[in-house]
């Protein structure tokens, strides 16, 4: 098995015949059942292995520190103007993708490389409930989102989530998130993937069906400044400020949009693998591959829709850094004043 389904056991590499590896993937299809791994006796390609090690490697090098800095910077708030609701909500994907980040890839890449050099596999814990508790975290968090936009376009963005609702909200994802994969350890990776992509599916058609009509409400709402208002400054500022959240809600657009390109071709091969009976048990491997590396890219990807766009972000990422470079010149004049005067 390729995925983040399996663990290691050392057995050095197996000198299996070609005659048997057909045999075994022969009866491993006549016997495939409905979430039920019957290819894990068949040995994964080896290119295989190596291509999901390397993407996997680049995609893990991406999204761990830009996520960590999403955080560090939501933790410290520089300039005082990122702790809104909407951001506590992308606070909430940051540390979803960091948990893939810093858990699921790395696991990801280091079995895939023993498995490579021929080791046997068996099921493990840590990467498949981490996978799921990001996954799971981030599905809600978007599905907030929309519903924190879906406040704001109602009332021509007068009125939006608090940050006390929304940290309520938070806890709540979360608790949830770590809950609902812990069928997990009744039903099994296959099956558990199976019910998150229904999951999936569901939350993701009401995301959908709450932006159209969060879009449908911003263009009726939009108005054209008049003239008589243009030296009104009450107006000026209601204009910027709808302006303002007319870009956020295009932030949450190309999330959404993402997720969606991201979730489309994992759903397509959790099916294959779930109810697939006539799949080779290639298909099948790459397939269960793929699953992790569309979830994977997604999760890569989050931070460059929404962190590196914002301007509030990108103020504290550069604020953060001067800060830093401030501190290190500071310490090495400290330094360098003692040395002189000993």
């Amino acid at each position: 098995m390729t995925s983040i389904a399996t663990a290691i056991t050392p057995q050095g590499h197996q000198n299996t015949s070609s005659q048997d590896n057909i045999k075994q993937e022969f009866v491993a299809v006549n016997n495939m059942a409905f979430g039920e791994d019957h290819c894990k006796a068949v040995d994964p390609p080896l290119e295989l292995s190596i291509t999901t090690s390397v993407i996997t490697i680049l995609l893990t090098i991406i999204t761990l520190p830009g996520n960590l800095f999403i955080c560090v910077a939501m933790a410290k708030d520089p300039n005082k103007n990122l702790r809104t609701s909407f951001n506590y909500l992308l606070l909430n994907i940051a540390v979803s993708d960091l948990i893939i980040g810093t858990v699921t890839d790395p696991l990801v890449v280091y079995f895939h490389i023993r498995e490579g050099l021929g080791y046997k596999v068996s099921s493990f814990v840590v990467p498949h409930m981490s996978f799921f508790i990001g996954c799971t975290a981030s599905l809600l968090s978007i599905a907030m989102l929309a519903i924190e936009r879906s406040i704001a376009a109602n009332s021509n963005f007068h009125r939006r989530l608090t940050k006390n609702r929304v940290t309520i909200m938070s806890m709540v994802i979360w608790v949830f998130s770590v809950a609902f994969p812990c069928m997990y350890f009744k039903i099994g990776y296959l099956k558990m993937s199976f019910v998150f992509s229904i999951l999936m599916l569901v939350v993701t058609s009401v995301i959908v069906m709450t932006f159209i009509r969060i879009f449908s409400n911003i263009r009726r709402n939009k108005v054209a400044p008049q003239t008589s208002e243009v030296d009104d400054s009450t107006a000026k500022m209601r204009l910027k400020r709808t302006e303002c959240e007319r870009r956020v809600t295009s932030i949450f657009r190309a999330i959404l949009i993402f997720y969606t390109i991201c979730s489309v071709p994992a759903l397509i091969f959790i099916f294959i693998v779930n109810i697939c009976s006539t799949c080779s048990c290639q298909l099948i491997h790459w397939s269960r591959d793929f699953i992790q590396l569309c979830v994977l890219i997604n999760c890569c990807g989050n931070q460059f829709l929404y962190a590196w766009r914002m301007r509030c972000f990108t103020r504290a990422f550069k604020a953060l850094v001067k800060q830093r470079v401030t501190k290190q010149e500071g310490s090495t004049a400290y330094f360098s004043n003692t040395a002189e005067r000993s």
